[in-house]
């Protein structure tokens, strides 16, 4: 468990190498708590490791997609639904960029995302979803 989902119970909480527990698992996420302009952004000083950790991030991002070789991204609504044109469209683009020799990468959410990763998946290729987290908007 990291600082991008909360525990569910019982859950191991990580903040960087430590592992928290009980009453320190913070019951909102960092992104919860930079997006509440209600409350005090005095935590933001909190935590002197922050940079170093998103950094981090950065840095684990590009050493993987330097490994894809040529890749395309393909991004659209997650709203799709499976069956529906621009969900098959989807699934053929990904199926075709696999077979022209390219990478996949998806935003790895649902609809034209998860058909693009289906059709690369159908061509042998596993596909590279990045999600991210967004607190405001539904899933």
């Amino acid at each position: 468990m990291t600082d991008q989902t909360r525990p569910t119970g019982g859950e191991d909480y990580f903040k960087g190498a430590t592992m928290l527990r009980g009453r320190n698992v913070p019951q909102t996420t960092t992104d919860q708590r930079l997006l509440d302009r209600s409350d005090s952004a005095e935590w933001v000083h909190t935590d002197p490791w922050r940079v170093l950790r998103i950094q981090s991030e950065f840095v684990e991002g590009f050493g993987a997609l330097a490994e894809l070789g040529p890749a395309i991204s393909v991004f659209g609504s997650a709203r799709t639904k499976p069956g529906s044109a621009h969900y098959e469209l989807a699934t053929e683009v990904g199926r075709l960029l696999v077979e022209a020799g390219y990478a996949v990468i998806t935003g790895g959410g649902p609809g034209t995302m998860e058909a693009a990763n289906k059709g690369a998946s159908e061509a042998g290729e596993s596909a590279s979803g990045s999600a991210s987290s967004c607190p405001s908007r539904p899933g």
